[in-house]
């Protein structure tokens, strides 16, 4: 027996409206995902202070050791300015950039902790990447 080809559009129409309502059903019950819902684990403040760009940083987990936590800078045209630096290593004379820390015997990244850059070498507009075992854990821009 054949099945009409109106009856088989309205059944093809019918599958497809319940696979979307089944569909945002789902997304409606899952809700917005953890990314949007669970606070930042590491937080930065950037800011100028005189001649340098200050990042301070404002929220961090524990175990973020200076020797693993890195800070790239990127030009405006997206090349390299810094290339990727543990912050234990980094020296105004030598890349412009230097760290201040709250409490110097540590070793490890704490609240309160900054990194100080140079004005004159790094424009504003300049782009940070800030990586902890390589894993990137905060992106913005020096303004």
């Amino acid at each position: 027996m054949r099945v009409p080809a109106r009856r088989k559009a309205i059944a093809g129409t019918a599958i497809a409206v319940a696979l979307v309502a089944s569909t945002v059903a789902l997304i409606a019950f899952m809700g917005p995902g953890p990314s949007s819902i669970d606070p930042p684990l590491f937080g930065i403040i950037v800011s100028r202070d005189g001649p340098d760009w200050q990042l301070a940083v404002a929220r961090v987990p524990s175990g973020m050791a200076y020797t693993s936590t890195t800070l790239t800078l990127l030009r405006q045209d997206r090349s390299t300015n810094l290339s990727a630096t543990p912050w234990i290593d980094l020296d105004f004379a030598e890349n412009g950039c230097s760290l201040r820390s709250v409490n110097p015997a540590a070793n490890a990244v704490s609240v309160g902790d900054r990194v100080l850059c140079r004005v004159s070498w790094y424009a504003e507009g300049t782009r940070y990447l800030l990586l902890d075992r390589g894993n990137a854990i905060a992106i913005g821009e020096l303004r």
